[in-house]
């Protein structure tokens, strides 16, 4: 049986009651993450794209602690205070994959979130063969 291991991101704020991302050495799982969370304190709140691009890129910061990006991505949820902006999200979240490649998704409209935000987004990672997730850190980045 594989030990987890557990890392954070210096892109978001530690907390003392969660890890950013636990990997098992099959997979890794990604705490959820708001624009709330990022490092500095709390930007884009109240515009849907910009809360979903930088929970994006802090999911990305979790990924890259192990060695993975958004392609390694097989689950995601996406939890939202207004679906009427699913499209606004839509439009940003599909950025950060290779077209065709998008992981399984769920999304659930919320009556709140903490912090305030509109978008919070966790996921599910397949660590690649061989690396059972120490690999080396790399930079993940949205797709223009």
């Amino acid at each position: 049986m594989s030990a987890f291991r557990h890392r954070n991101t210096p892109a978001a704020e530690s907390l003392d009651y969660l890890s950013h991302a636990v990997g098992d050495g099959h997979y890794v799982f990604l705490s959820g993450q708001l624009a709330a969370d990022k490092a500095g304190g709390a930007q884009g709140l109240g515009d849907t794209a910009a809360e979903t691009r930088i929970a994006m890129e802090l999911l990305g910061g979790a990924l890259g602690e192990f060695g993975l990006d958004y392609a390694d991505l097989v689950r995601v949820n996406i939890y939202m205070t207004d679906l009427g902006d699913l499209d606004r999200m839509n439009e940003v979240y599909s950025r950060f994959f290779e077209a065709g490649r998008m992981p399984a998704r769920t999304c659930v409209g919320v009556a709140a979130l903490i912090g305030g935000g509109k978008i919070e987004i966790d996921g599910i990672a397949r660590l690649r063969e061989g690396e059972a997730g120490t690999g080396g850190k790399r930079a993940v980045r949205e797709r223009k």
